[in-house]
């Protein structure tokens, strides 16, 4: 504190007018990057150069004081001074002793709390307020929304700051600029990072610096960097951004389970509902303390999860590190699992695993598992529909067909979680409906002879640690008929038309109308332990989890990274630049 302040005090007698907004600009740069501006931090050296082993505290705080005095002199009495400690978590565990309770970032402030007329700000990933909120002590308020770039125009603006006039008014300055904005939205530290970079390689050659920094942060090597790239500045570039600390996945997550479904859940709803960015209402202090989500509000209720620089690092280690089955169905981190997933994504995990299965002519019994024997329907072969409605208002069920996994060129979203699904409204063919029914997902196949079965599906957790009876099995089956499904306290009004294209059920009849499944994973439970319901002709089956863990071993992870790549940086861009953008320069 006494070096910042005994420059901020040099600082202010060398200007001819302290007041002047480009001197308090030229004073935050100077903290934030002294080695940008100066080749190296002074800040350190003064500290190094005083000795203060032999110096009673009490003579520090008045020197302090009396520097805090001189800079008052110059900028006036009224006017604020603000001191924020950053990264104020990395310490705020530690203690000053053994014996002493109170953590060491409470008793830098106490001291600091004591300076007449300075405003302490303590930022950082979230951290233990307990001691800060005592009724002894000055009152701190809590912030959450401290952030991000989330509006390209904002971000615009902050960038142009830094930028040389002749740049910024480029072509090349341009594409600079909506680059930025396109690959490294989100919390303010990514921007202003390589916005250092910038400074300390005075602009030159920047669309190869982005593309040095997007490739470390984000593990992608950039389409839209320059055609004719210098091998020897890029090389040179690759060491200079390397002073910066990364996000890893493994790190962050490594022994939090809610963590790692967390993070699995997001990845799958990008891939699966085609959701630029997730937003989560539950455990967000964890996750943002985590790193991969950032708070959105101003009380920390709601936090965003889907920045490029904190989401591909996530695709990569899901279905690249240890292979596609880690990202869908992994029975290993289930089993470690103490409580069921707070953001589950079992039923979004087994979406592409489906559309494979489905692919090929499944027969109804390979994909579920029945008691004693399967019926006669169940042997026929069945295909994945959409069902829409004609001009006449009646139901069309049309074969639904992609090209997963091979090459996508555009995103088409495989599942939606609007109720108007159940009207034939919308074009996917997986409803997501755990948000206003009894059921994870549904979907419909149709038989070889036409027929079409309406598929209801629950999953849930069961492992060592987290039992499921029988019992609970067979309540959530009886959920699920016709006329229960959507009685829940999610579901608005009209729940008792939701499925009204479906035929009443018929004894008769050669098929059922409707299928109600289950599993639990990763302790599969036998569907002849469950009591049958003879009530309704809506029967019950189990979901075959291990071939749909073994299909999700034939899943590139080129493909999974291509739908990502497509909803949160192809489809950004078309809605932000239009779909004929060019953002490659050809040299620099």
């Amino acid at each position: 504190m006494l070096a910042r302040l005994t420059i901020f005090k040099l600082y202010l007698d060398s200007l001819s007018d302290p007041h002047d907004i480009r001197h308090r600009q030229r004073w935050l740069v100077l903290q934030s990057s002294p080695i940008a501006m100066l080749q190296y931090d002074l800040f350190i050296h003064l500290i190094q150069y005083f000795d203060v082993r032999d110096v009673a505290p009490d003579y520090i705080e008045h020197r302090i004081a009396d520097t805090l005095l001189g800079i008052r002199s110059v900028i006036g009495r009224d006017e604020p001074l603000f001191c924020v400690v950053d990264d104020a978590q990395s310490v705020s565990d530690r203690r000053v002793d053994a014996d002493m309770g109170s953590p060491m970032l409470r008793e830098i402030t106490r001291h600091w709390e004591t300076l007449e007329g300075l405003t302490l700000i303590l930022a950082g990933k979230p951290f233990d307020m307990a001691p800060f909120q005592r009724s002894d002590g000055p009152r701190y308020r809590l912030f959450t929304d401290t952030g991000l770039f989330d509006d390209p125009d904002e971000q615009a603006a902050y960038i142009q700051r830094y930028l040389p006039p002749d740049l910024a008014v480029s072509e090349s300055g341009e594409k600079l600029v909506g680059r930025i904005c396109l690959w490294l939205r989100g919390r303010y530290c990514v921007t202003t990072c390589l916005m250092e970079c910038m400074l300390a390689t005075c602009f030159s050659h920047p669309h190869t610096l982005l593309d040095a920094y997007i490739a470390l942060y984000t593990g992608i090597e950039p389409a839209d960097g320059p055609i004719r790239v210098n091998s020897r500045v890029r090389q040179r570039y690759n060491s200079e951004v390397h002073r910066f600390g990364l996000f890893d996945p493994f790190i962050a997550l490594s022994r939090d389970g809610q963590g790692w479904y967390a993070a699995r859940m997001a990845v799958l709803r990008i891939v699966t509902l085609g959701q630029e960015r997730v937003r989560i209402t539950e455990d967000t202090a964890h996750l943002v303390h985590r790193g991969f989500a950032v708070f959105s509000d101003s009380h920390g209720a709601e936090a965003i999860i889907g920045e490029p620089a904190h989401m591909f690092p996530i695709v990569k280690m899901f279905f690249h590190r240890w292979g596609p089955t880690t990202g869908f169905l992994h029975t290993r981190s289930a089993s470690l699992l103490r409580a069921p997933p707070i953001h589950p994504s079992f039923h979004l995990a087994i979406i592409p695993l489906l559309l494979l299965a489905l692919k090929g002519g499944i027969k109804i019994s390979d994909l579920f598992g029945f008691a004693v024997l399967p019926p006669a329907w169940a042997n026929q072969t069945c295909r994945l529909v959409c069902m829409t409605r004609d001009m006449a208002g009646q139901s069309r069920a049309t074969p639904y067909s992609c090209s997963f996994p091979a090459h996508e060129v555009t995103f088409e979203p495989w599942a939606t979680e609007s109720p108007s699904w159940l009207q034939r409204t919308a074009p996917e063919p997986f409803c997501v409906a755990s948000g206003f029914s009894h059921a994870d997902l549904l979907f419909v196949l149709q038989l070889a002879d036409g027929a079409l079965i309406h598929v209801a599906v629950k999953i849930m957790l069961k492992n060592e640690h987290v039992g499921v009876s029988n019992g609970e099995i067979e309540d959530r089956l009886a959920q699920m008929r016709r006329e229960c499904i959507f009685q829940t306290d999610r579901m608005e009004g009209g729940a008792e038309h939701r499925l009204a294209d479906l035929p009443s059920p018929d004894a008769a009849a050669a098929s059922p109308s409707m299928l109600r499944a289950f599993a639990t994973f990763p302790q599969s439970t036998d569907v002849n332990s469950v009591s049958r319901d003879d009530t309704t002709m809506e029967p019950i089956a189990s979901l075959n989890l291990q071939l749909l863990q073994e299909l999700s071993e034939t899943v590139p992870y080129e493909s999974i990274l291509r739908r990502v790549f497509l909803t949160i940086i192809t489809k950004r861009r078309r809605r932000w630049l239009g779909d004929t953008a060019v953002l490659r320069v050809m040299s620099e």
